[in-house]
Parts: structure tokens; sequence; C-alpha cells
């Protein structure tokens, strides 16, 4: 299979001593929080987790899971649990995670935040009721969100209107955009928190291959991640990311409100309310406003000149 892979399985007692004899020559005298045992081949990482949890990464992990499910199934009469490719593996497992929110909001910027939570901390998390943003209110995540921020090291970036303008002018996609975004976040979050072993996990918007594409010209590039659709619901480093993404997300439409004199606040999303209020604005103040607040690559811009024009 081309491209890096993740696969886990669930180590017995057997399986623990016989990877420590095969791997000897591959050992890794420091492994990551909550590991007991790691060895790095040519193509592939193998990380014995304290919970039984037995994680494969990189271009030979399916070659190598495959291997140890083989022996293991051999060694037993009892059903075991078959390699899995990635999804729903890390909902309990030390992980930084990254997610954006805007993308969809004509008005308004794009943020996106990672953010790394240890494994001790879930049961706090999940107490708060940490979880996917859209399937909260605005006014739970704004509530929890404090809490998370100050429990959670993390790293947020917010792209204005203009600067995403200038953006796509110079040919950059949405994608491509944002797998930039998501790839400076993760980098200063494990930069800050100085451990490379730490797995990372992105909610996927496109293939692996594509996404890496888009980081070809870039000095500083986050290897070996984990793709996941619907990551908010499958790993906690993923949903609090989620969250605060969100939380400042609203926070700067409420101060992009207050700076073009609308207090009140700002239509979300993309449909005819958004198009009607901010064609009004460009009754009220002119054109030139779309650049600061509106993605101009959006189909609504045409919808928004003719109501104008309309209006004039």
């Amino acid at each position: 299979m081309a491209g890096n892979l993740t696969v886990v399985l669930k180590a017995n007692e057997k399986l623990k001593e016989k990877l420590t004899k095969f791997y000897c020559d591959d050992f890794c005298e420091k492994t990551p929080q909550y590991a007991i045992f790691q060895a790095k081949t040519e193509d592939c990482t193998i990380t014995l987790y304290q919970s039984g949890k037995l994680m494969f990464q990189g271009k030979g992990a399916e070659r190598e899971s495959s291997i140890w499910n083989a022996w293991m199934q051999k060694q037993t009469s009892e059903p075991q649990t078959k390699a899995v490719v990635a999804p729903a593996v890390y909902t309990d497992t030390t992980a930084i995670g990254s997610d954006e929110v805007g993308t969809g909001d004509f008005l308004g910027p794009i943020v996106v935040t990672a953010a790394f939570v240890r494994e001790e901390q879930f049961a706090l998390l999940r107490q708060l009721g940490v979880r996917d943003s859209k399937k909260l209110t605005d006014e739970k995540i704004c509530r929890l969100v404090p809490q998370i921020m100050d429990a959670v090291p993390h790293v947020t970036r917010v792209l204005g209107n203009e600067e995403y303008n200038r953006m796509r002018a110079n040919g950059i996609n949405m994608n491509q955009v944002k797998a930039l975004i998501h790839n400076d976040c993760l980098f200063r979050l494990k930069k800050q928190l100085q451990d490379d072993s730490v797995q990372v996990v992105v909610d996927q918007f496109e293939p692996p291959a594509a996404y890496y594409r888009h980081l070809s010209g870039e000095a500083n590039v986050i290897k070996d991640i984990c793709f996941m659709t619907k990551a908010e619901d499958q790993c906690m480093a993923v949903a609090c990311a989620s969250m605060i993404s969100r939380a400042r997300f609203l926070k700067e439409m409420d101060l992009l409100a207050e700076s073009i004199g609308h207090p009140e606040g700002i239509p979300l999303g993309a449909g005819s309310g958004v198009d009607a209020f901010t064609a009004a604005l460009l009754e009220e103040q002119g054109p030139d406003i779309l650049q600061k607040i509106a993605k101009m690559n959006f189909a609504n811009v045409e919808k928004v000149r003719q109501l104008y024009d309309q209006a004039r």
C-alpha cells in the first residue's frame, strides 16, 4: 500500500516477549510517553503501549502488522482483533489533533487549532463535555473552551479575509490553504512540546498524498500523520482543537462585526441571509468592504453584487 499507514493490534503477553526478541537490533532506548517498547525499522515504527495497544506506523505498517496478527492467531484459538487501518484507534491515546473552522462561511476568517491531549486528561475532558464542535451549541462551546484551553497545550492561527484573498489570487486553492495552516500549527505545537514521538491526527479534508503535495515547497513539514474522516468523533485531541477553533472563530466574528459598525453581529454560513446582509453592507460602505470581510472565491460574491446592483 503506497504512502504511510497506521495499523493497530491488541498485544498479549506472549507477543510482548516475542517483539522484544525479534526487534532487538532496532530497539529504541527512548520511548514515547506511556510506551514500554519501541523499535524502528527502515520503513516502520513499532510502538507498544502500557495499555497493550501495539501500533505500527510507516510504509511497512501493513506488512509488519500482518506478520504479528497471523502469529497471534496461531498461538491461541481465541478470536483476535484484526488489524485496522486508522479510524477509532486514538480515542484513548495521547495525541496532537488539529481541525479548522470557517472554511464554509462566506464572511469571516479561517481558524485552525492544533491541540495536545494526554491520556490521563480524557476523564476530565469527557466530564466537561468535549466533543465535535458541530454537535454543540455555540453558547456551550464558549462556556467550556476557557477550561479546555487552561488544560490543553494548543496553537491557534487565524487567517483573515485579506490574507486569504491574497493567497487565492496567487493560485492557492482552499485545500492548500488549509494544509499550509494545519502544518504551521502542528509544527509550532510540536516545537513547543519538544517531543517528536507524539502521534498527530488531522481531520482529513483530502487524500494524504494531495495534502503533502500542497506542502512540497515548505521547509518544515510534519509527516507520519494519521488522517481520519470525522476525526472529531474519534480523537479527543481533534475534538478539543475543533472546540477551540470554533470559540476563536466566534470571537473573531464579533470583532469583525464591531469593526464594520454592526455590533449586533454578522450572519454565519453562506446562505441567502448572508447574501442579503452583505449586499446591504455594500450599499452602506461601498464595494471595497468585500475584500476585508469576505472570501472572494465564493459564489456568493456574484449573488451579492447582483443584489447590490438591483438596489441602486
